[in-house]
């Protein structure tokens, strides 16, 4: 058999003895040609055949010359079984391909598992975001007495819907706010064991206090919880912000201590200023406002004033046969207006336009700021 090339090596030796002479003339050849009969020395290497081990030997020794050229003959016939007469060239086996297109498999599975996680912790707190702007607003809406109504937020595993009324079973108007998909709400522990949370008017308070938690469908670990005072205050658990400084006075709430009692009272007349227009009079028919003993007395109202609505709340703390403790509740923010309140024609107190000056009537008793 012809060999073309200007040098060449003929082995017919053992393994042994071929690698030596490769290294001794790896800088010289040309072409290398190996007889099949001698590979018997060499053993199965990591799932490949002897002869494919020999090729592997001669790549590796060769590789960094890429004019040499080789074959590899199998006995009997001279059969060439592997890579003839070709040029030695660099490249990548399929082992080395499949490890590393495993390899690629892992980190793009890492990398999704964290852009998941990523992606499902943004989206909880943009939902519990969400969630405590719907409730604040909720309470804006009622400090505000729009559609001369409380209003209310019904929460559900999959969203939260704001309503008005003082029910959510007989709310006349809903609107409902979704979840994302990923996103739940659970472990609801409000007062009452109900699932709403109702702003009281004028006030924005509200009865239905504690806290529920927004979480990760698919790893409950992750959770946001929210806190709902009484006041109205709504945040999320252990963020509450701590008060500093002096107290400022609250000019939306007075209470005048009577001494004498309301109790026989029928008439609540509350008269308010609107030059250059006449007085505005609102009447209220006392009774209808008395629990069953007359321990208490409670209305709240909103009265139509030229173009603006003045909202208020009267109602006592303590009441008795003789004594009774009556408190004024009126958002300076929204109540524009001098007015003044008088029980069956017994001058209690007037307020200032800027709602923060009152005058104490002969019958109004004590002010004070509860």
């Amino acid at each position: 058999m012809k060999i073309p090339g200007n040098k060449f090596l003929f082995v017919s030796t053992s393994f042994h003895q071929f690698q030596k002479l490769i290294e001794m003339y790896r800088n010289s050849l040309k072409l290398i040609v190996v007889r099949g009969k001698n590979l018997r020395q060499l053993k199965f290497s990591a799932g490949f055949t002897p002869l494919e081990v020999l090729g592997r030997k001669i790549l590796e020794i060769f590789r960094p010359h890429r004019d040499v050229s080789w074959y590899i003959i199998e006995p009997p016939c001279g059969k060439i079984a592997f890579l003839k007469n070709r040029r030695l060239l660099t490249g990548f086996t399929l082992l080395e391909i499949v490890i590393s297109i495993a390899i690629l498999i892992l980190i793009a599975s890492a990398a999704s598992v964290s852009f998941s996680n990523s992606r499902n912790v943004r989206e909880l707190t943009t939902a519990s975001q969400n969630v405590l702007s719907i409730l604040r607003t909720t309470q804006s809406k009622t400090l505000a007495g729009e559609e001369n109504s409380q209003w209310g937020v019904h929460i559900e595993q999959t969203q939260v819907i704001l309503f008005r009324g003082a029910t959510y079973a007989g709310a006349g108007f809903t609107e409902a706010y979704p979840l994302p998909s990923t996103i739940e709400i659970a472990n609801v522990a409000l007062l009452g064991s109900g699932s709403d949370v109702i702003f009281k008017r004028i006030e924005g308070t509200t009865d239905e206090t504690g806290t529920f938690e927004l979480r990760v469908k698919s790893d409950t670990t992750k959770t946001f919880s929210v806190t709902v005072e009484s006041s109205g205050k709504v945040y999320q658990t252990g963020t509450a912000p701590t008060p500093t400084g002096t107290r400022l006075t609250d000019a939306r709430h007075r209470a005048f201590a009577l001494g004498w009692s309301i109790q026989s009272s029928i008439t609540t007349t509350i008269t308010f200023e609107d030059p250059p227009y006449p007085n505005t009079i609102s009447t209220i028919p006392m009774a209808s406002y008395f629990d069953a003993g007359k321990t208490k007395f409670d209305w709240s109202g909103a009265v139509a004033v030229g173009t603006t609505t003045q909202i208020l709340r009267i109602h006592t703390t303590s009441l008795s046969a003789t004594d009774a403790v009556l408190h004024v509740d009126r958002d300076c923010r929204r109540n524009t207006k001098k007015m003044r309140i008088d029980i069956d024609a017994k001058y209690i107190a007037t307020y200032e336009v800027d709602c923060k000056t009152v005058t104490v009537g002969n019958f109004g008793g004590t002010i004070s700021e509860p």
